[in-house]
């Protein structure tokens, strides 16, 4: 059941490999699985990532604007995944 719910369902956008699965994003970076969700409201913001083929797992959580969540979990990919 786990690989099904990780595993991409449709395909999203074009050029940077993204899916979707059930209720997670799928993006390959550097040919490799990053499986998460993100969620934002003025004032509040959440994002995980689960970084599958690294062994890491990422969880932010902030009160402040959605940005600063975004931001951080982007610097953290890059940091990872060099992506």
């Amino acid at each position: 059941m786990t690989d099904l719910v990780l595993s991409s369902k449709v395909r999203i956008g074009r050029g940077i490999e993204k899916q979707y699965g059930y209720g997670f994003m799928i993006t390959y970076a550097n040919g490799r699985r990053i499986v998460g969700h993100s969620g934002t409201f003025p004032g509040i913001g959440a994002r995980l990532d689960m970084y599958l083929d690294h062994g890491y797992t990422v969880e932010i959580l902030s009160n402040y604007d959605p940005y600063i969540t975004q931001a951080i979990g982007n610097r953290i990919r890059e940091w990872v995944a060099g992506y």
